[in-house]
C-alpha cells in the first residue's frame, strides 16, 4: 500500500521511520524532518549541559534543501508555505534563539542519506567510508 510519507531518517539517533504526515513538496518532507532533528538535537543539548554547564552551543543541523532552511529561518509566512502544519513551526524559534543553528550541505556530501534512503552502490560505499564503516572481508 502506497502511505504518500515520506521517510523520515535522524542521524542524531539514527533511525528512518515513515514521517506523522503527508508532505506536498520535498521542502516540506524536510522541514518535518528537521523538526524532529531539532527536537532529538534540543534534548542532546540538555544532557549535555547537566554534564558540562558552562558549555553552551548552538545544535548545528546539516540540511541538503536551500528552501527548508529559508522556510525554517524567514518568520514571514508565504502563500506556497501555509499549509505547512503549525506544529513544526516550532523550528523558527529555535533558530531566532540560536539554540540552533542551519547549515547547508550539498547532496554529495550528505552523509547521512546511508541512514534513509536506497543509493547506488557507489555512493553507499562513499556514504559508508565517511562514517567509518568498514566492511567484514568475506
Amino acid at each position: 500500500m502506497i502511505s504518500r510519507k515520506s521517510t523520515a531518517g535522524a542521524s542524531l539517533s539514527w533511525f528512518s521511520k515513515k514521517q506523522v504526515a503527508v508532505a506536498l513538496s520535498s521542502a516540506e518532507a524536510e522541514f518535518v524532518d528537521l523538526a524532529q532533528t531539532a527536537k532529538e538535537g534540543i534534548w542532546l543539548q540538555m544532557v549535555m549541559h547537566e554534564l558540562l554547564p558552562h558549555m553552551k552551543v548552538p545544535v548545528k543541523i546539516f540540511c541538503d534543501n536551500l528552501s527548508c532552511i529559508q522556510l525554517a529561518s524567514n518568520p514571514k509566512h508565504s502563500e506556497k508555505t501555509k499549509h505547512v502544519d503549525l506544529k513544526f513551526h516550532f523550528i523558527r524559534e529555535l533558530v531566532e534563539q540560536k539554540k540552533i543553528q542551519l547549515a547547508y550541505t550539498s547532496t554529495h556530501i550528505m552523509w547521512a542519506d546511508i541512514l534513509t534512503k536506497p543509493l547506488a552502490a557507489e555512493k553507499f560505499s562513499l556514504c559508508r567510508k565517511h562514517l567509518g564503516v568498514i566492511s567484514k572481508p568475506a
